[in-house]
């Protein structure tokens, strides 16, 4: 499975259990993030900052600051990053008026 995510450049990534970290950016907003949504940290960047790859859909709901124009793909299997990939966007159905089962009425 590939995961749309976003690079971030944070100023304290700190863990505060086994499965989430409090992510500090350098505006002073901070945020829980889970373990699970924090894929790998940038190796591209200097030595002083920590920039990290987070998924796309957690940072949407978080306040932290983050730039959609880099956005990379992270295939959970390879655990690796790619700029290729896809995001499934689910179809829209019409729910029905009714929905109960005849077999289950009483």
């Amino acid at each position: 499975m590939k995961a749309k995510c976003y690079k971030v450049r944070l100023k304290r990534l700190t863990s505060i259990s086994d499965k989430a970290y409090v992510a500090e950016d350098y505006n002073g907003n901070k945020d829980v993030l889970p373990k699970s949504q924090v894929y790998c940290p940038d190796l591209t960047a200097a030595d002083d900052e920590e920039v990290w790859w987070i998924s796309a859909w957690i940072l949407e709901k978080k306040s932290l600051n983050y730039s959609a124009k880099g956005a990379k793909f992270y295939d959970t299997k390879t655990h690796r990053l790619t700029s290729t990939g896809s995001v499934h966007i689910a179809k829209h159905i019409d729910p029905v008026a009714d929905n109960s089962i005849d077999e289950l009425k009483r």
